[in-house]
């Protein structure tokens, strides 16, 4: 599909918010399967922690983009829920150092394969040639966000979840 000369970028913006809905949708439902449900912003704080084990409460903040009372509060829920665990710091009692727990992996682990599994059939519709163009496509915007940084402004994850 080639692009016509001038093309708004505010209305092309449009026609790919539309466009990505459906994966954007199957991507979050695969949280769905899980119990007590993972919410947006839960899911993105596991996997700060997973990548990250250790990090404080401030650093998980500022990687989530939010501030540290609600970054607070989002880690209340997934202790409650059997997901993580604060520690305190061996060099700093006050220091709390965050960690996932063998359920939240567990839930990590579960999503990301329902991920897999919804995207097989999905894909497994298209034509090769679709496959390759969808890829590169994605590929594509995913070098446009580290060249430009994250499409969401900061300080907005607390409306994920």
């Amino acid at each position: 599909m080639s692009e016509p000369a001038g093309t708004d970028i505010e209305a092309l913006g449009l026609e790919v918010e539309a466009a990505a809905s459906a994966l954007v949708e199957s991507w979050l439902a695969a949280a769905d399967g899980d119990r007590p449900v993972i919410s947006a912003a839960q899911l993105r704080a596991l996997g700060v922690i997973e990548q990250r084990p250790g990090l404080s409460l401030a650093e998980l903040a500022e990687q989530l983009g939010t501030i540290a009372s609600w970054a607070s509060r989002l880690c209340d829920r997934l202790e409650a829920d059997g997901y993580m665990e604060r520690v305190p710091a061996a060099h700093g009692r006050r220091r709390l150092q965050l960690y996932l727990l063998p359920d939240g992996r567990a839930a990590l682990d579960g999503i990301r394969r329902r991920r897999r599994e919804a995207m097989g059939r999905v894909l497994a519709a298209m034509t090769a040639q679709q496959r390759r163009s969808l890829l590169a496509g994605l590929r594509a915007y995913r070098r446009a966000v580290s060249a430009t940084g994250p499409a969401r402004p900061a300080g907005r994850l607390d409306q994920l979840g």
